[in-house]
């Protein structure tokens, strides 16, 4: 049957169904088909065809052959690919819901162009098509596909690319949720990211055109399951904010890994030429170098120095202090101040960090929580906070405090004791405190003898004796790590033990 008016317009309120042996369709375009668009045999569609809408479902049977050289566009809230032969030809299938769509089918495969034009997302479903159990639901492109608006939401299943396929339009707004595959033997980027951000990573060539390659981008801590303690000498530091799992799945070929960084989402990059690609190689992360790099602090790409023979988690990694790259407490203390606690902690960066929590006990054991404080979200600047907790409990207080993210992960801080707050008969007072400059220490009466600095490991820091006796003095810590010390000063009538905190 072949339908062949020149010019026609029509609105299908019923099911369309396509049961013909072979079906033709040549007409300018179908405006609307508002419901089931089901094809049982073979539809053809002319490079001068339009599909204008389809609504409701999208549905290709087990037996169908489509050929698709027009456009459809697809505004169907499930389309369902059953069909063994691709969807093939030279058009373009555009997905333009106005609702969140759905594609489902078991491995299928569309030959023609593909556009992603819905700000509300394209899902793949787990199909219940195949036989049990279904471990995957891919959607293999050939020609390709448009990024316009929108995402490609896969949860278990993957855009598998196939060789010769490519892609366009990738952005922040507009790219793979989820995991992606490349088959062939060219270069290619992997347009994935966290649904808010693109944070693509790439390869070279592989040597043969049936290799297969695939990625996901993780925007979380990669520790404890990757352990970022465990690393090559040469780093410094490891990613707790993000990394990649990219890994081979066909063949053997090697391959030069190029991660980007975005310095919110990477957690503080100030000095890209001391980054690096590290790679979790089973046991700890092994240092792939950074042969070149792009960009600058805010935003750019790195290349591993060489090939790289096996695949497994990757992150950006640090082989010095400038890069922090995690959500990073630098100090937490409590310290007596007029008969109060005066609790002071210290960020040199923070990442998805919701707020922070102080818990007391007055035994180390029983904890309460004692206020909530916003945290920053996102920084990469170093960020002072303090809080002074003055209810008269007397004797030892313990404290600790809690971090948590906005996805409800949190951690802890070491645990910090105070004893009695109540003022003795003679005090030393470190001010600022915390401070980065200098400290000076001082009496309420009396005079120093001399004062050690120790730091938080027991290590003299600073140490001085005086002649002529004073009940004050200037210290100059600006070559101190961040951190906390303790000053142990010997006086005319007695020692006395302070704790101070060195901020960057």
């Amino acid at each position: 049957m072949q339908l062949n008016h020149p010019k026609l317009e029509k609105e299908l309120n019923h099911s369309f169904f396509s049961k013909f042996n072979f079906l033709i369709i040549l007409i300018f375009s179908f405006t609307t088909v508002k419901a089931q668009f089901c094809i049982k045999g073979t539809l053809f569609i002319s490079s001068t065809s339009t599909v204008a809408c389809l609504e409701s479902s999208f549905i290709l049977e087990p037996n169908a052959a489509f050929t698709n050289n027009g456009t459809i566009q697809n505004k169907s809230v499930t389309s369902v690919l059953g069909n063994t032969a691709p969807l093939g030809g030279s058009g373009s299938l555009v997905f333009s819901g106005t609702a969140a769509q759905t594609i489902d089918g078991n491995n299928y495969s569309i030959d023609c162009n593909v556009t992603i034009n819905n700000s509300n997302n394209l899902a793949i479903a787990t199909s219940a098509l195949g036989s049990a159990p279904v471990t995957s639901n891919d959607l293999n492109l050939l020609g390709v596909l448009t990024f316009t608006s929108g995402d490609i939401v896969t949860g278990d299943n993957r855009v598998v690319f196939k060789a010769g396929s490519s892609y366009t339009g990738a952005a922040d707004a507009n790219h793979i949720n989820g995991w992606c595959k490349k088959i062939g033997n060219t270069s290619f980027v992997f347009p994935v990211g966290t649904g808010a951000k693109l944070r693509s990573t790439g390869i070279s060539a592989p040597s043969s055109a049936s290799d297969a390659f695939e990625c996901k981008y993780y925007y979380t801590n990669p520790n404890p399951t990757y352990d970022v303690t465990l690393k090559d000498a040469t780093l410094n530091n490891v990613s707790l904010c993000e990394y990649w799992m990219l890994n081979r799945t066909v063949g053997s070929s090697s391959a030069t890994v190029t991660l980007s960084w975005d310095n919110v989402y990477s957690c503080g990059v100030t000095a890209p030429a001391d980054l690096r690609v590290a790679r979790w190689d089973g046991a700890k992360w092994a240092d792939h170098g950074n042969a070149t790099w792009t960009g600058n602090a805010t935003e750019g790409t790195l290349n591993s120095s060489a090939a790289i023979t096996s695949f497994s988690p990757f992150a950006l990694a640090s082989v010095g202090t400038a890069n922090p790259l995690p959500v990073e407490l630098i100090a937490f203390d409590a310290i007596c101040e007029d008969g109060n606690v005066n609790m002071y902690w210290s960020t040199a960066s923070e990442h998805n960090n919701a707020d922070f929590t102080i818990e007391r006990s007055i035994d180390g054991v029983n904890w309460e929580n004692i206020v909530t404080t916003p945290g920053a979200g996102n920084s990469t600047q170093l960020l002072n906070y303090n809080w002074m907790d003055s209810e008269p409990i007397r004797g030892t207080r313990y404290y600790q405090l809690k971090q948590t993210d906005f996805d409800g992960i949190f951690t802890y801080s070491d645990m910090v004791y105070i004893q009695d707050c109540t003022t003795a008969e003679n005090s030393l007072t470190i001010l600022p405190n915390p401070a980065s400059e200098y400290i000076q220490l001082s009496l309420n009466y009396g005079e120093i003898l001399n004062f050690q600095v120790f730091d938080s490991r027991g290590q003299i820091v600073a140490e001085k004796s005086f002649e002529e006796q004073t009940a004050f003095y200037d210290l100059a810590i600006s070559t101190f790590q961040p951190g906390v010390y303790f000053v142990h000063v010997s006086t005319n009538s007695g020692s006395l033990i302070e704790k101070f905190v060195k901020i960057l």
